[in-house]
């Protein structure tokens, strides 16, 4: 498999600071969906690799797989579905700031 990375940007090797500059590009396919196009390739690749940890002040933890990612993923694409939304259609999120 080639690096996911290398669908998204020009190069990942560069001579200088110069070349960088010059020649970096972040390549943003049409229709780009972080959860599709990232998130759900780390799931099928390597399902226990860590997506994200979670902490507070209190000493709170918790740890999210990319597995784990797909699954709230699919389970809140699924919600949207039930309520008539569809692919196109604008949705504005307020969410929470902490895991419950």
């Amino acid at each position: 498999m080639s690096s996911l990375l290398d669908r998204f940007v020009s190069k990942t090797e560069f001579e200088s600071y110069e070349d960088f500059k010059e020649n970096f590009k972040i390549i943003v396919p049409e229709n780009f969906n972080y959860a599709y196009d990232v998130v759900n390739v780390y799931a099928e690749k390597f399902p226990r690799k860590v997506a994200l940890v979670w902490c507070n002040d209190a000493g709170d933890e918790k740890t999210l797989t990319f597995k784990d990612l797909k699954y709230l993923s699919d389970k809140a694409a699924n919600v949207f579905w039930k309520h008539g939304i569809r692919k196109g259609n604008s949705v504005l999120l307020t969410l929470k700031n902490r895991f419950s």
